[in-house]
């Protein structure tokens, strides 16, 4: 390897302006292994990011005298980051259609909302905003109700009349509140 190649990789470690300039050099890797690769709700940009990440992490591993090219180090390093990504996007979504529970009857709005909101892995103020509805929501209940919904969404039913009423009361409630709020 050149050595103004390997003053630029020693450089980039440390220097911005180095940085930038080696990943425009290895930007084309990046880009076959972008097209390579979906997940939704990522865009371009963000694997961009992910693969100057992944420069980063190449960069600090890095060692010449060991007899990889560079950028071949970086085409591994960069797939095994991207595939990674893809197994935390996977197993988040399987995460998320786990904790999906019917409430209603199957094809209600209720279970679209529940649903659509546990596998769409929301963002960070999406997540916010919910908690905040949910705590709306939650004020609107009596004792009963909103003991026997807990207990339902966390799969400790009774099987009580009186649990069995207050449950179909909050999802009534659970309802209107959910039309409400696509008003």
């Amino acid at each position: 390897m050149p050595e103004d190649m390997l003053a630029l990789i020693a450089r980039a470690r440390y220097d911005t302006d180095a940085f930038v300039q080696l990943f425009e050099k290895y930007k084309p890797v990046a880009l076959g292994q972008i097209r390579q690769f979906q997940v939704a709700g990522f865009s371009h940009d963000d694997w961009l990011q992910e693969a100057k990440c992944a420069m980063c992490k190449c960069l600090n591993c890095y060692d010449p005298s060991q007899g990889s090219k560079f950028g071949s180090y970086y085409h591994l390093i960069l797939r095994r980051h991207f595939i990674s990504i893809l197994r935390k996007h996977t197993t988040q979504k399987r995460a998320g259609e786990g904790k999906a529970i019917q409430i209603g009857a199957s094809g209600t709005d209720i279970d679209q909302f529940l649903v659509s909101n546990a596998t769409n892995a929301p963002s960070v103020e999406d997540q916010c905003l919910t908690r905040a509805d949910l705590n709306n929501f939650f004020k609107t209940l009596s004792s009963a109700e909103a003991q026997a919904l807990l207990a339902h969404v966390h799969g400790n039913a009774q099987q009580t009349h009186n649990h069995a009423r207050a449950l179909a009361r909050a999802r009534v409630k659970l309802r209107a509140y959910l039309e409400a709020q696509k008003q």
